[in-house]
Parts: C-alpha cells; structure tokens; sequence
C-alpha cells in the first residue's frame, strides 16, 4: 500500500488517487493512519463484505449468495455423513 501524509496527498492528489486504483493508499496524519482512499469497486467489495453476520433469515428471505453457500455446506455435510467422517 501506498503512503501519504495529508499534505503530501493534497500535492498530489492525481497521483495518490492513480495508486489508488490498484491498492488502498493510506492518507496519515501526525504520522499515524488518519484515511484511506479506495477505488470504486474495493470500496464496493468491501461494502458487500458487511453484510450484517448475526442477521437471522426466513426461508424465503434468505440471498442467493448465501443460498448457494448453505446449499454446498449442506451437500458436503450429507456427503460426509454416508462417508462415515461424521
């Protein structure tokens, strides 16, 4: 990652935001971390990583995304299951 103090970052703002766009730049202030300047799509993985992790679904509420990984952990637990493992 790439680093910045704050006025560094102002200077060269075209630069620090070019770097951005393959790596989080960190922007410091006091020399400790004060920002960070992400691209758009890290900003939107990041984002669609936080997905609220103790929220309790219906059935019918439940994504796809998530569908899909309770589906193949629940394949793979029955599999085990007539293997013996478990």
């Amino acid at each position: 990652m790439t680093e910045y103090t704050t006025a560094g970052f102002l200077q060269h703002y075209g630069e620090a935001s070019d770097d951005a766009a393959t790596a989080p730049v960190i922007v410091t202030k006091h020399k400790k971390p004060h920002r960070v300047l992400l691209s758009w799509k890290q900003y939107q993985e990041l984002i669609g990583r936080q997905r609220a992790p103790r929220r309790a679904y219906g059935v019918n509420e439940l994504p796809d995304d998530l569908g899909a990984v309770f589906d193949k952990g629940l394949a793979e637990g029955i599999e085990e299951t007539e293997r013996g493992d478990k």
